[in-house]
Formats: C-alpha cells, structure tokens, sequence
C-alpha cells in the first residue's frame, strides 16, 4: 500500500447500545481510532422510500490492515457517516478494502 495515497482521516467507530429508564433503547457510537485512509466515492443514487427522497452513496475506502474492523462499526469521513457494507483484506494482511453506504443505513 502506498503511502501518498492514504491522504484522507476517517474515524472508526463502534456502536454502543444502552437502556434508558423507560426503557428504550439508546445508541450511541464510541471512536475506536482516527485513521489515515484512500477514499474514493464510486457512485450516488436516489430513491423513493418511506414516503420520501432518500439518497445513498457508495464509498469504497482503504486503510493499513487492523484487527478488529467489522460491519458492525461505521467511519466518520468529512463529517458524514458511513456504514461498513463489507471488510475486505488486501495482500498478506497489508490493507483493508472497506465497502460503505452512506445516507440509508443507521449511520446517525
């Protein structure tokens, strides 16, 4: 993996769910790592769902290899969830290809 092109930080982050009093549920995310990363959007779409507009954007982005990332974590690139469809190894454990969706899942 090149260096120069690891040119981008997203934040790794893993999802927490708790209990309220009355006993809802309540999500929150924890930040596992601040990473460098290649990020390259690959193509955007609209649709209609639950009464209105909804729009998704595929994000593949790589990193250094690490153990530990799964679909159940989510990145924060530029501000903007992004919610790991699947975990790729690169290589003899050299990067990860991360697949993400952005803007349909429970990236908020």
């Amino acid at each position: 993996m090149q260096a120069g092109r690891l040119d981008q930080r997203v934040t790794l982050q893993q999802k927490s769910v708790t209990r309220a009093a009355n006993g809802e549920e309540v999500v929150t995310w924890n930040t596992v790592d601040t990473v460098w990363a290649e990020v390259a959007p690959l193509r955007g779409r609209e649709f209609f769902a639950g009464a209105q507009m909804q729009d998704a954007v595929d994000v593949r982005v790589r990193i250094r290899h690490r153990a530990g990332v799964t679909r159940d974590m989510r990145l924060v690139w530029n501000g903007a969830p992004l919610d790991i469809v699947s975990v790729i190894a690169l290589g003899r454990n050299e990067a990860l290809e991360l697949m993400c969706v952005s803007g349909v899942r429970n990236g908020g």
